[in-house]
C-alpha cells in the first residue's frame, strides 16, 4: 500500500508597511520564528521558510492580513520560493523565476 505524504500548511500574517510593502511574520508553537518586510511577502516568506528548514518544498504557504478573513495568497512553498515579481516598463508586472543577488 502506498504511503500518503503529509503536507503542512504554514500561515504567514501580513500587515501594511507603506509604499507597496507589507510586514510578514511567522509564528510556530506560540513563538515568533521570523519576520520581515517585502513588496512580495508570499515569495519572501517562502524563501525564509526553506532557508531556515521550517518547511518542505511541497508544503503549502498561505498569507493572511492581520484582520480576520480568508487567506489572501496561497501556493506550494517550493514554487513560491522560486518566484519573484518583475516590474517592466512595458507590459506591467510579471511573475518570473527568482535569481538571488549574491
Amino acid at each position: 500500500m502506498k504511503q500518503l505524504k503529509t503536507v503542512a500548511t504554514h500561515k504567514i500574517i501580513l500587515s501594511p508597511y507603506g509604499r507597496g510593502r507589507a510586514m510578514f511574520a511567522y509564528d510556530a508553537n506560540g513563538k515568533r520564528m521570523f519576520h520581515g518586510d517585502s513588496k512580495e511577502p508570499l515569495f519572501a516568506a517562502a524563501r525564509e521558510l526553506l532557508s531556515r528548514g521550517l518547511a518542505h518544498p511541497e508544503d503549502i504557504i498561505e498569507t493572511y492580513w492581520r484582520y480576520p478573513g480568508p487567506w489572501s495568497m496561497r501556493a506550494r512553498v517550493g514554487y513560491a520560493a522560486s518566484r519573484t515579481v518583475c516590474e517592466r516598463d512595458k507590459g506591467g508586472i510579471a511573475i518570473q523565476k527568482y535569481a538571488p543577488d549574491y
